[in-house]
């Protein structure tokens, strides 16, 4: 099931795939091999989470969670982004982490969550989180999905800023940070297009 997932992710990933299509895709995929679980992926910007995927995940809650901050009780995401380690939280209910979190999730039928922090080098880039409609914590088979999920991820992610860092550069003038001829030519090719 893991070659396979990582196959079908890094062809994605080398293909130039959009980054939410990727991390979409890896959701669905675990989650129908482990169709207990509810995958989400949160990306972590300007110390803000943003949802790049949670397919089982009501589009309401992602959208309710969509630029939280992180912190020490900021539920088992924000938190693991906040302090760079994964957070299992068996008792949504009954945990500190969750107290201004838990009336989102718990009508959702959750009662645990285990998330685990994206890295690149010592910043983290995203969280990697499980929901259980139990309360537990998660299996040795998990944890293994986990960390291939992660770094699979982690790959997604860096692959998606360096090419955001390339088009800037492309289209940026380096002395000024203004658009260059370049992006000019480009707004006129758009232009024209939709003429």
């Amino acid at each position: 099931m893991m070659l396979t997932l990582q196959n079908a992710i890094l062809e994605m990933i080398a293909k130039g795939e959009p980054l939410c299509a990727v991390i979409h895709a890896l959701c669905v995929r675990v989650e129908a091999a482990i169709p207990w679980t509810v995958c989400s992926v949160l990306a972590v910007r300007d110390g803000h989470m943003h949802p790049l995927a949670g397919p089982s995940l009501p589009p309401a809650y992602s959208q309710t969670i969509d630029n939280l901050a992180i912190g020490p009780l900021a539920g088992s995401c924000g938190t693991a982004a906040y302090h760079g380690v994964p957070v299992t939280v068996t008792d949504i209910e009954n945990d500190a982490r969750w107290q201004d979190f838990k009336a989102l999730v718990l009508p959702l039928g959750f009662k645990a969550c285990w998330s685990t922090p994206i890295m690149s080098g010592d910043r983290v880039l995203a969280t990697f989180a499980f929901y259980f409609r139990e309360k537990r914590g998660p299996s040795q088979l998990e944890r293994d999905v986990v960390d291939a999920c992660v770094h699979l991820c982690a790959i997604a992610l860096e692959r998606n800023e360096r090419a955001l860092e390339r088009e800037a550069l492309t289209y940026t003038d380096a002395l000024t940070g203004l658009p260059n001829r370049a992006r000019f030519n480009e707004v006129l090719k758009q232009q024209h297009r939709s003429a």
